[in-house]
């Protein structure tokens, strides 16, 4: 009973007695007993599970079966991708770097085939001297497989640079 009573009563130190709170209508007065709780956990447990997700422990093994369990593959590295499976109608993200050929071209073969459609986003560079921007003209995609792209060096005066070897990012987005 007394656990009780200093949970849903107030001590009053004017009156030396309790006021009788009442949660449903004065829960801000209660809240903070919750918040306090929340703090808690929220410090004392959330690293140790962060710890344990990214260790190799048993909840780890969990989140990759879910992820297994619902076709979520992903491989994180300079060229790669990540295939959301049936949580998102089989959407599939894929990232890179490459650069053209000395004929500005590039046929850059991507990291997983896509199914069903895919839209390539490229982006530009400058050279690493930074004499002038690298531009593509144009990215597509063929075979479901492949980034086929066209750059040019523009120079700081807007001459196009013949044989300039753009590099580039990409991100593609497909089924």
């Amino acid at each position: 009973m007394s656990v009780l009573k200093s949970i849903f009563h107030r001590y009053n130190k004017t009156t030396s007695s309790y006021d009788t709170l009442h949660p449903e209508t004065e829960h801000a007065q209660v809240t903070d007993f919750g918040q306090g709780v929340i703090a808690h956990l929220a410090s004392n447990v959330l690293a140790s599970t962060i710890s344990s997700i990214t260790s190799d422990s048993l909840m780890a093994k969990l989140v990759k079966l879910v992820f297994n369990a619902t076709g979520v593959q992903y491989n994180i590295a300079q060229n790669g991708y990540v295939k959301f499976g049936d949580l998102f109608g089989g959407l599939i993200i894929q990232w890179g770097s490459t650069s053209c050929e000395t004929n500005n071209h590039v046929a850059q073969i991507l990291p997983i085939t896509f199914t069903d459609w895919a839209w390539p986003v490229c982006t530009d560079f400058y050279t690493d001297d930074g004499n002038f921007p690298q531009s593509i003209i144009g990215a597509r995609i063929i075979n479901l497989s492949t980034l086929e792209a066209r750059g040019r060096g523009i120079s700081g005066l807007g001459t196009i640079i013949t044989n300039s070897i753009p590099t580039f990012s990409f991100i593609v987005i497909g089924r």
